[in-house]
């Protein structure tokens, strides 16, 4: 399957050595103190909360710390079960502003939290792990986060289940579901996708050309057409599908290919007046002109 350039590498943060790099950082306990561990976690029930707090951390740049702290034990924390559900579904709802600094060089916001919602399956019993992980998908609005978590499940288990016993030894979450309990999640996702299409939603996250990429995986590719054939029916929708497949100054052609006749974007293109567009909007037609 053709993906855009780092994507697999930007996903697998989780295995090899780069996962072993997260649990070799020190913590600096003097900056962040447990009174601000202790402050923030007692705030965990309440999910509206503890959104409140994690922009409080931000604003006096502690969330990175705060993360830290959090993937250095979340099984010594002593969270129960809900309270760990509604950590996890705070972090991957924290909006796209808010971006922790880096740790790693692969290291950003969105990988933290994927790392950390491993960590917390890791504590959760494996015969509520499937559960717990639907209600998480059932709760979160961001697509992109619980994608990309979703994603790294999936690979583990598969190379974790296809792998020699060196090769498993690599995969620290790899034995975290069996592959006919990931084959269901995949499903669960799917009815996700889908009412974010139907209810317009997917048009506000920022990574539409991975969640298209994974509906087409998991889901139905004929899907997915229909999705982007309706996209298509407005200009607004046209510049939505462009934007998600510009990387590194050109738009990714052969990848909306996936899903459409590229023509017919081309036949669309050649009818809009460039020069009574927006700005932005103008100069993704350019781009995708010289692509």
């Amino acid at each position: 399957e053709q993906e855009l350039d780092g994507w697999t590498q930007q996903l697998r943060v989780c295995s090899g050595s780069v996962f072993d790099k997260y649990f070799s950082l020190s913590i600096v306990s003097s900056v962040l103190s447990e009174k601000n561990l202790n402050d923030f976690l007692e705030e965990i029930d309440d999910k509206s909360a503890s959104a409140e707090k994690l922009k409080k951390f931000q604003e006096e740049a502690k969330l990175h710390l705060l993360l830290k702290r959090l993937l250095y034990n979340p099984g010594g924390l002593g969270l129960r079960t809900q309270q760990l559900e509604n950590l996890l579904i705070v972090l991957l709802d924290l909006t796209e502003d808010i971006t922790a600094v880096r740790l790693l060089n692969l290291d950003n916001l969105d990988s933290q939290t994927v790392v950390l919602g491993l960590e917390i399956l890791k504590i959760i019993p494996k015969e509520e792990r499937v559960e717990f992980l639907t209600r998480i998908f059932g709760s979160t609005k961001n697509i992109y986060r619980s994608t990309w978590l979703m994603d790294e499940i999936t690979s583990q288990t598969v190379e974790y289940e296809e792998g020699s016993e060196y090769q498993k030894t690599k995969l620290p979450y790899g034995n975290l579901f069996t592959i006919e309990e990931i084959t269901n999640l995949n499903k669960v996702w799917v009815e996700k996708i889908k009412k974010a299409a139907e209810n317009k939603s997917l048009k506000s996250e920022s990574r539409l050309d991975i969640i298209l990429s994974r509906w087409k995986k998991w889901g139905s590719e004929e899907a997915v057409r229909q999705y982007v054939a309706k996209l298509l029916e407005t200009n607004d929708g046209l510049f939505f599908l462009l934007k998600a497949y510009h990387h590194r100054e050109k738009i990714h052609k052969e990848l909306i290919e996936e899903f459409v006749d590229i023509s017919k974007v081309d036949d669309k293109v050649k009818r809009l007046d460039v020069s009574s567009l927006e700005r932005e909007k103008a100069e993704i037609i350019e781009l995708y002109v010289r692509s």
